[in-house]
């Protein structure tokens, strides 16, 4: 008989959990072919920073938190959506990490 868990929202909010869920997907996997896709471009900064190489980041291009906060999409269809191919960029580390700390929202 399989168990079922009830979960506490003052503890762990659907968004947080949805979060937990959706993030640890590794789209690493993903890096060659997107940096062969984009011809070695990153597109947040047009290749200013040089060459995409095998230290590229993949970029969410909607973020995950977004999936995790949109409670109406069901969270298979958001696990779907926001590991797909084309949500995914392979982008520059110090181009991603000024992205994110600057909190860009999704285009």
């Amino acid at each position: 008989m399989m168990q079922t868990y009830e979960f506490d929202d003052a503890v762990l909010s659907p968004e947080r959990f949805r979060f937990h869920v959706l993030r640890p997907l590794s789209v690493k996997k993903h890096r060659r072919a997107l940096v062969e896709k984009q011809n070695g471009v990153c597109p947040l900064c047009e290749g200013e920073r040089g060459a995409l190489d095998n230290r590229a980041h993949v970029d969410h291009i909607i973020p995950v938190k977004w999936f995790a906060d949109n409670l109406k999409l069901p969270l298979t269809e958001a696990y779907v959506r926001c590991h797909a191919l084309d949500n995914l960029r392979a982008v520059h580390p110090k181009c991603n990490s000024d992205r994110n700390r600057k909190g860009e929202s999704p285009n």
